[in-house]
């Protein structure tokens, strides 16, 4: 199974880096492909991909069933991949679902109680050390 398949990415979720592709055609009587995050060939950061977006794959057997291998673009390209990725693994309450502050990713560190005041960041001048003059 080392041909090329081509298919449309069928969801994919990015904070636990795996997902599905539909196949343009039925390997083997399977209706959808598994990918995980460490197949895709991107520019280099975050690996994702979007929701329906075109890609082409390599096929193997992985223990619970087809996996998909080497996921590119078309034409061997880097995939275009999630642009919301990142930011969605970031809000505080996960945002359309996704994880938030009860997730195993935590949030930024000033969302989190920590117990103390939550400090604000000082606006206009700094104020200037005292200083008193011996005489």
């Amino acid at each position: 199974m080392s041909d090329i398949k081509s298919g449309r990415v069928k969801f994919f979720n990015s904070q636990k880096g795996y997902g599905f592709v539909i196949p343009s055609e039925p390997i083997d009587g399977h209706s959808e492909v598994f990918v995980h995050h460490s197949v895709i060939y991107n520019s280099g950061g975050f690996k994702s991909l979007a929701e329906g977006e075109p890609v082409e794959f390599e096929v193997i057997r992985g223990p619970k069933g087809l996996q998909a291998t080497r996921v590119t673009g078309p034409n061997g390209t880097f995939v275009r991949g999630d642009p919301y990725a990142r930011l969605r693994s970031r809000m505080p309450y996960g945002g359309a679902g996704n994880g938030g502050i009860s997730s195993s990713i935590p949030a930024a560190p000033y969302l989190q109680y920590s117990g103390y005041a939550q400090v604000m960041p000082y606006v206009g001048q700094v104020p200037q050390p005292h200083v008193t003059m011996a005489s």
